[in-house]
């Protein structure tokens, strides 16, 4: 559920129409919702700086990508990562070490994600 800003001024509207009656049952239930509210905002807050922090590196991720055959290679890094899964999900997945598959099989990676392998 979204905390609406509508929601915490009523909730303060009922503790000053409250507060001069000395009502204290529903003062304490207003200022319990108003503490529900506002953790539930600061969660709300914390979620979107998070998602605000991952966009910002996606949006500078092109920039530090090279791509060759079906691998993807980070700036500064050497071990390649699945194109594919870069391709449909935006997620740079490590390839697994190189193996041979098969008698005589030519070297490949193995991507944990998806599975694909990938001859070298």
């Amino acid at each position: 559920m979204t905390v609406e800003w509508s929601g915490i001024l009523a909730q303060l509207k009922i503790l000053k129409d409250v507060g001069g009656k000395n009502n204290v049952p529903e003062i304490s239930e207003a200022v319990m919702e108003l503490q529900r509210m506002i953790i539930e905002l600061q969660e709300d807050s914390i979620r979107l700086l998070g998602e605000i922090d991952r966009l910002k590196k996606d949006k500078d991720l092109p920039g530090k990508l090279s791509f060759m055959g079906p691998y993807a290679f980070l700036e500064g890094d050497t071990e390649p990562h699945c194109r594919r899964c870069y391709d449909v999900s935006r997620r740079l997945v490590h390839m697994g070490k190189s193996q041979r598959i098969g008698l005589g099989g030519r070297p490949g990676r193995m991507c944990p994600e998806c599975k694909g392998f990938f001859r070298e």
